[in-house]
Formats: C-alpha cells, structure tokens, sequence
C-alpha cells in the first residue's frame, strides 16, 4: 500500500513525539497551576527583552501603578531566568522561559504583551506601550466594562 508524502509525514511526527518528555517548563503541572490560578482573577503584562526601552516601559508602568492596580494587572519581567514582578502580587511566578514560551515572547528584542483574564493575549507591541493606551485596551473589554460597573453599583 502506498501512502501520500503528506500522511507519512504526520505519522512519523506523531510516532516521535509519543513517549518524549519535553524539558520545556510550559509542561510542569506547577507552572499550569499558577497560570491557571491566574486565569480569571488578572490580566498580565509580561515584559521581555535586553533593551534600554524594557527599563523605560517599567518606569512608565510604575508612575501609573495605581491604574495597573486597579485593573487587576500583574506586571512581570521576564529578562531573567527568574521573573520579577513588577507591579501586583502573586505568590510562585513561574519560570520566565513558561511565560516566554506560552506568551511567544523575544529573549533580546524588546517585547510587551497584554494577557486577558482569559488568559489570551489581546495586544502586543515591540516598542513602548503608553500605560493610558494600555487602559484604553483594558477599559473597552467587556469583562472590565462589567467590573467598572459591578464597582460603581456598590
């Protein structure tokens, strides 16, 4: 039996996938957990890159933190193997590599990106990122629209 190029092809990446162990800590239940636990409750900035503009992007983040705070945002630099939170508070960040790889985010370039509640990435942007046009994307999202109204109805 002759099989086209394109099943055999698939096949053999299935069969030699099957049974690997992959090293990266995307796969660590650990990691799943905490991004899980995250889901739902925060929105992320994750912050990537060697570049003058990721300590500007920072600073600029730190004079609105109020604002970051206020719209449940967690903000972590992922610069180094071990992450640093910037703004918000979160008990056991993940490995920076998790959040470079479920994020897809540069290690030299600089990179910042927006992660919704639902844990999907809504904006990204390979220069600075102005904390009102970060709020801007935030406020017009329904689930913030229902939270700023949730918050004025108390």
């Amino acid at each position: 039996m002759k099989f086209p190029s394109t099943i055999l092809s698939l096949l053999f990446i299935m069969a030699s996938s099957t049974g690997c162990t992959s090293s990266d800590n995307t796969t660590d239940p650990d990691n799943d957990r905490w991004f899980g636990e995250v889901r739902w409750s925060n929105r992320i900035l994750a912050l990537s890159g060697t570049t003058p503009n990721t300590k500007e992007q920072i600073e600029l983040l730190q004079e609105y933190s109020s604002g970051v705070l206020e719209r449940d945002l967690l903000v972590v630099n992922t610069i180094d193997d071990d992450p640093e939170l910037i703004i918000g508070q979160s008990d056991g960040l993940p490995q920076s590599q998790s959040f470079r790889e479920r994020y897809d985010l540069p290690t030299e370039t600089f990179c910042i990106v927006l992660v919704g509640k639902d844990g999907r990435v809504k904006e990204r942007r390979f220069e600075l990122f102005q904390p009102t046009e970060i709020f801007a994307i935030i406020d017009a999202m329904p689930m913030r629209m229902e939270e700023m109204r949730d918050r004025k109805s108390q």
